[in-house]
């Protein structure tokens, strides 16, 4: 049995609650603690105590690293009105992939506080599936009216579980959009960096006499690639 995994399988998928570093727990807690069937419940390992892997702050690479900023909180209802699931879901900086290692990434699927299916549940509904990966959140689903099958990956059809499926679909359209607009807005952003130095670095070699005017213009269009 290897510890580390143990745990951090327990604390992804156990009814286990937020730890208090997590600066959005009550927020979220306050929220979805209302749901029929929610529960956490206080279990150790070896005497240490689990908590969910979510953090404020985390890494993307050796070089890179973001934070939730804000919480998004939604509901899904059926065609009555009636509350079929709670959500959230982390606003960040969408820098790519959130690396395996954390624990974290993907919208999860829970009933009870027990986790369904894997990180990549909704994967199927985004756009591209990588983009699954790049978020952060939960789906709460009420308990009693949708039932897990036996292998607890997946649901049994349902009426119930077609306005569930209909919103899935909505919402990870939207997230794969922002996923695609982020990442055109941070190669555009790097293009114009690449575009600024290769001007400072003209200018800087530049061994003719240069009128001011010229000097000038030059040191506007390097600011201008900075700045758009």
């Amino acid at each position: 049995m290897d510890r580390s995994k143990v745990r951090s399988f327990l604390s992804q998928v156990t009814p286990v609650p937020f730890h208090s570093d997590f600066k959005h727990r009550k927020l979220v807690e306050d929220y979805i603690s209302a749901l029929p069937g929610y529960r956490a419940y206080m279990i150790y390992l070896n005497g240490e105590q689990l908590f969910k892997p979510y953090t404020t702050a985390f890494s993307i690479s050796q070089s890179g690293a973001s934070k939730i900023d804000s919480i998004r909180l939604f509901e899904v209802k059926d065609d009555a009105g009636s509350v079929l699931a709670k959500g959230w879901c982390a606003q960040h900086e969408l820098l790519g992939a959130i690396p395996k290692k954390h624990g974290i990434r993907g919208l999860r699927i829970r009933q009870g506080n027990i986790q369904i299916g894997e990180e990549n549940f909704l994967a199927d509904f985004f756009t591209e599936a990588r983009f699954c990966s790049w978020h952060i959140g939960e789906v709460h689903l009420k308990l009693g009216t949708i039932e897990p099958n036996a292998r607890r990956d997946a649901f049994v059809q349902s009426q119930s579980y077609e306005p569930l499926l209909e919103y899935f679909y909505g919402l990870c359209k939207h997230l794969s959009k922002i996923c695609r607009e982020s990442s055109r807005v941070r190669h555009s952003n790097q293009r114009r960096e690449r575009i600024a130095s290769n001007l400072q670095e003209l200018l800087d070699d530049i061994e003719l006499p240069l009128t001011t005017q010229h000097y000038e213009v030059l040191k506007a269009e390097i600011e201008h690639q900075k700045h758009y």
